[in-house]
């Protein structure tokens, strides 16, 4: 038990802050949220790409083969909508896996980016708005809570802690 302690005050912790955060903000954390699911998404579907890649890069015969005996691959074929010459398949193979490989990852990176971008701002914006209510709330104390209490150790407080 003592070793769930530590994350048991976490928790109580999180759920004291996220109580002080606005609705606004409740809703953007909500959306940054959905973006990193997004994001985590776009991650898998980079790395999904990596070796039918270099499958195809390594061993092209492998792949071509494999694709040959793909339902939608015959279909096509036998429409009329797609070459059964391996040599034209084999070269537009390496352009659309390759091009499929970059666009999934400069998406990656790109949501990455976005991830990093919107959590940096929402994490400054709740401190302003977590930094400008405890100012608030210092502010509307009744005289004695002044009288009393060091104004320097309140300053403190507010501008460090």
């Amino acid at each position: 038990m003592s070793q769930l302690t530590p994350i048991l005050n976490a928790f109580r912790s999180l759920c004291r802050l996220w109580s002080y955060l606005s609705a606004l903000r409740k809703k953007q954390f909500f959306v940054l949220l959905v973006i990193m699911i997004l994001g985590s998404l776009a991650e898998i579907l980079s790395l999904g790409l990596v070796v039918p890649f270099l499958i195809a890069m390594a061993a092209p015969g492998k792949i071509i083969s494999h694709l040959m005996e793909c339902k939608t691959l015959v279909y096509l074929k036998k429409i009329g909508l797609l070459s059964s010459n391996q040599d034209f398949l084999h070269t537009n193979l390496h352009i659309l896996l390759a091009f499929s490989f970059a666009l999934a990852a400069i998406f990656a990176g790109g949501i990455r980016l976005l991830i990093l971008w919107i959590g940096l701002r929402l994490s400054n914006a709740a401190g302003t708005d977590l930094s400008c209510l405890l100012y608030r709330t210092t502010l509307s104390q009744p005289y004695s809570f002044h009288s009393c209490n060091n104004s320097s150790k309140i300053i403190s407080l507010i501008t460090t802690k």
